[in-house]
């Protein structure tokens, strides 16, 4: 994914991605999908600018992961290094003390993979993230994999966070990825 400054003339922002593609072509560099975004706002990340793909048909990526198909839009998050992640998502299940009686918080779940390879062992599965192109991502590919112990919120956390623990009972463990400043560890029914 490039991310073009949207505040350049029309002109040149065609001609960069015309240059762009052919380069990649003229070198033989194999790439399956690249995507342009155009954003106005001083930016070291991609946001929800709309995208224009320049390379490939297929919308999606798809990625394994412990046993696991994910379906991810090139707005949504996920791991990039999937080894390391499959090693850190199996170690948070094996250090979460986890079972059928748990409902597990996916926080900022991105495409879903920490809650999704994780359901399994817990009795449900609540993930919520900010982007609904992510959300969107999780339920596909909670039904692509067969995982129906899950429900998604497009949200903010904070917004919904009142809401969802107010129905919780039992042992619950948020996970959130990354880690956020200002989060505390919190006895359900504490003020």
């Amino acid at each position: 994914m490039i991310q073009a400054h949207a505040n350049e003339p029309r002109e040149l922002l065609d001609a960069e991605q015309v240059k762009l593609v052919a380069f990649l072509k003229d070198n033989n560099v194999k790439i399956d999908k690249l995507f342009w975004q155009e954003e106005s706002r001083l930016s070291n990340a991609m946001t929800n600018s709309p995208l224009k793909q320049l390379i490939g048909t297929e919308p999606t990526f798809v990625e394994d992961m412990l046993g696991l198909s994910f379906v991810i839009s090139p707005l949504s998050f996920f791991q990039v290094n999937t080894v390391a992640a499959a090693e850190l998502y199996s170690i948070v299940g094996s250090e979460c003390t986890l079972s059928h009686e748990t409902t597990l918080l996916d926080l900022c779940c991105g495409t879903g993979t920490i809650g999704l390879t994780l359901a399994k062992k817990v009795k449900h599965v609540i993930g919520v993230e900010l982007l609904p192109e992510a959300i969107e991502d999780a339920k596909r590919n909670a039904v692509h994999n067969g995982i129906s112990n899950v429900t998604y919120y497009a949200s903010r956390v904070e917004d919904v966070m009142d809401k969802i623990v107010r129905n919780l009972t039992g042992h619950v463990v948020a996970i959130l990825d990354p880690p956020r400043s200002g989060v505390r560890t919190l006895e359900l029914g504490e003020k």
